[in-house]
């Protein structure tokens, strides 16, 4: 790469470094808490420790105001925190100072040879406009704009808006209406996701296992806005469970719907050690088809027009997880899931396809700045029957990402990671691809 090409991301890298050191993400500003209370790092998307979730869950008010007291980011001691905060405005700009690909490639040809070197300086920027609307409603929003590069991304990871031709607009809105009785909380939840894919209730670490349980077609597929309404309940700080429904994926075909479910229970539940055991299971007849997109299908379907979520006769997906972690352990933070995929399709022409995936994740961090993150994901099975009755393998390597990170201040992190790429194709396993990139995340 020329000189000058390097220059301005090693600018830019500077200039963030220098913003780091004042340390006021917005949250802490108005709380007077510690970034380091409710997230123990953020990437691309953060990670909560125990108090965090909880504060999410109860439209970001802490169900117990006395149990946490301000670190030194913050301004004013718990007896001084009132439950009910303003809103705020917060911004998080994304920059890969330097990354380089090399494409998957058929394995009957030559093997692809790797781009070059490029940046991308300027990745997506997003404004959030977030927090408590007077007692008992909470709102999350996410604008977003890219202009449009193309930026290799694992098929776990949160893309949000980042698709090759740009886009500008809103990414995810979340409002909740949620109240607590006897240190139980109660909610309501409403979610509008165009951009990325959906969270999951209770989440605390990215599901690690390829799965098209919460995908939004909206914006890669150009298709309508992921929605999902739901009540919840968190019982005991023990106990979570959501009940929602989808009025599809694809198409605004208000006849067919998609129902969900989600539970968790958290056998120990404090930031100093909390073991969670998930369960996420959707099930209807208007989901994004799980071969959608899978070179060679389209020529076996009848009429050979391919699948979309109104072929989908029942669908299925179910996710299974267990996750353990601890928050400063003296100068150490660690988190460890793992998550098991079982999907099933039934389409419309009578064909049929089945994926089970499994996925790992291990992230440690030390003192809150350095910190490595691994990925490992499978996929066991994954194939599609056709209508005539043959089952043809979609075939996949496994997947493995490692990524590593510094982080000054925790409104600000610089991190490197490298991954291998995969392309599904029908009956041919092809060579898999590669990508390592330089990237930096800062939030306001």
């Amino acid at each position: 790469m020329p000189r000058l090409e390097l220059a301005a991301p090693l600018f830019a890298l500077a200039l963030l470094t220098r913003a780091a050191d004042a340390r006021v993400p917005a949250f802490v500003r108005q709380t007077g808490l510690t970034c380091s209370q409710c997230h123990v790092s953020w990437t691309t998307a953060p990670d909560f420790t125990f108090t965090g979730m909880r504060f999410r869950l109860n439209g970001y008010r802490l169900p117990r105001v006395t149990e946490v007291g301000a670190g030194p980011e913050g301004a004013i001691g718990h007896e001084e925190l009132e439950q009910t905060l303003a809103r705020m405005l917060s911004a998080r700009a994304r920059s890969t100072l330097v990354y380089k690909t090399k494409a998957p490639g058929d394995p009957t040809l030559e093997p692809p040879t790797a781009g070059p070197a490029v940046s991308n300086l300027i990745g997506p920027i997003d404004g959030y406009i977030t927090g408590p609307i007077g007692e008992h409603v909470g709102l999350w929003s996410d604008f977003c704009g890219y202009g449009g590069r193309d930026v290799s991304i694992p098929a776990f990871e949160e893309t949000t808006c980042v698709r090759s031709d740009g886009y500008i607009g809103l990414s995810d809105l979340s409002a909740q209406i949620s109240t607590i009785a006897n240190d139980n909380v109660f909610g309501l939840a409403g979610t509008v996701v165009k951009a990325g894919r959906a969270p999951r209730f209770m989440t605390m670490t990215p599901a690690t296992a390829p799965n098209h349980q919460p995908y939004a077609p909206g914006i890669e597929g150009g298709g309508y806005a992921y929605t999902l309404y739901g009540l919840y309940a968190f019982l005991a700080d023990r106990v979570g469970v959501k009940i929602g429904v989808e009025p599809g994926e694809g198409d605004q075909n208000f006849k067919r719907f998609n129902y969900r479910f989600e539970g968790g229970v958290f056998a120990l539940n404090s930031d100093a050690g909390w073991l969670q055991l998930g369960w996420t299971l959707r099930a209807g007849n208007d989901m994004t088809p799980i071969v959608a997109g899978v070179p060679g299908v389209t020529a076996l379907t009848k009429g050979q027009l391919g699948y979309t979520g109104e072929s989908a006769g029942r669908a299925r997906r179910a996710m299974y997880s267990v996750g353990y972690g601890f928050t400063d352990r003296g100068p150490h933070s660690f988190v460890a899931t793992a998550n098991l995929s079982l999907e099933t399709d039934e389409y419309t022409d009578g064909g049929s396809s089945r994926l089970r995936a499994t996925g790992t994740n291990l992230r440690y961090c030390f003192q809150r700045k350095y910190g490595v993150d691994a990925y490992v994901y499978g996929f066991p099975k994954w194939e599609y029957t056709d209508p005539t009755g043959v089952t043809h393998p979609i075939p996949e390597n496994t997947g493995v990402m490692g990524r590593l990170m510094y982080s000054p201040g925790l409104n600000l992190t610089l991190y490197i990671e490298g991954a291998n790429t995969q392309s599904a194709r029908l009956d041919q396993d092809w060579r898999q691809g590669s990508y390592w990139s330089v990237n930096a995340q800062f939030l306001w």
